[in-house]
């Protein structure tokens, strides 16, 4: 009996070294159970099947969907949205591709030579374009709140020319 507590003392000082090692994913319950964050299973306190868990496919896929939702996809706006119809996949508006909505996969998707060609000429075309708008003396406008603060400017200098010209003709 002394040798199976002994043996029993041991192991469980080996599943809490275990447990105390990926303390981000497991954690001890009441019952002693061993409980995974990341899929929610409850396991025994086992060397063995804590090893097979975190070793598992359902505990890499489930870690690989949570490491997705804290991804923040929209800092590759405008070129990669999400899917107008599947929120689970993405759209370049680049290339005109459907990708998968995981950070490897957009990862390889960016650093793709024809996502860079794309991207090259587009900012090229958009270049010429503002050359060709300073050239002609046509005002380009990055976003809708300068054209409007411009427009705005233009009406308040409008409505000071019209003062100027009631004062000089004396009506009040």
């Amino acid at each position: 009996k002394t040798k199976k507590k002994k043996m029993t003392e041991q192991t469980n000082d080996k599943v809490k070294e275990f447990v105390s090692q990926h303390s981000e994913h497991l954690s001890f319950l009441p019952n002693e159970k061993v409980k995974c964050s990341v899929t929610g299973h409850e396991m025994p306190a086992t060397l063995s099947v804590l090893n097979e868990h975190l070793k598992g496919k359902r505990f890499r896929n489930a870690l690989r969907r949570s490491k997705n939702s804290e991804y923040d996809f929209s800092q590759h706006s405008p070129y990669i949205l999400v899917h107008n119809k599947d929120n689970n996949k993405l759209y370049c508006t680049l290339t005109k591709q459907e990708m998968e909505k995981d950070v490897a996969v957009l990862q390889k998707h960016i650093n793709g030579r024809k996502f860079k060609r794309e991207l090259a000429a587009r900012k090229l075309k958009e270049e010429k374009r503002k050359q060709k708008a300073n050239e002609t003396g046509i005002e380009e406008f990055d976003s809708e709140e300068e054209k409007e603060e411009a427009s705005e400017e233009e009406e308040f200098d409008e409505i000071e020319g019209v003062e100027e010209i009631e004062a000089l003709l004396g009506v009040d």
